[in-house]
């Protein structure tokens, strides 16, 4: 009999991990689209997304303490980046309603990327 509800405890063990693993994937799921769309909303809206300038101004206060002024970091690659990185999401994203809502999408990143591209740090921040 104990062998029995040794069994059945670490089947209880396994049901618990099995459930908490697929409960914590299915929050960061939510949380990338749900970043990933807000992303997209303040673009369409003219703005920086407010995560993007809080991580981008985090990185350059890093690097000026952490490199002493060194110019290896550059803010406006860094939005450039995510930019495309947010682009390659919306490609490959299954949630929109038609491929015309895509492609719109797609095309307002691609001409804020290329406005963005002439734009300075100080500029692309006081998008707000």
């Amino acid at each position: 009999m104990s062998f029995l509800s040794g069994v059945f405890i670490w089947l209880f063990v396994v049901i618990l991990i099995v459930y908490g693993l697929t409960h914590y994937f299915r929050k960061i799921t939510d949380l990338i689209l749900t970043s990933n769309f807000h992303a997209a909303e303040a673009i369409s809206d003219g703005w920086m997304p407010s995560l993007w300038l809080r991580q981008i101004n985090r990185r350059l206060l890093k690097s000026k303490f952490i490199l002493q002024g060194s110019n290896s970091f550059s803010a406006e690659a860094m939005a450039l980046a995510k930019l495309d990185k947010l682009s390659k999401f919306f490609e490959q994203c299954k949630l929109f309603e038609t491929e015309e809502v895509r492609e719109i999408q797609l095309k307002q990143i691609e001409d804020t990327r290329e406005k963005w591209e002439n734009l300075t740090w100080e500029q692309l921040s006081s998008l707000k």
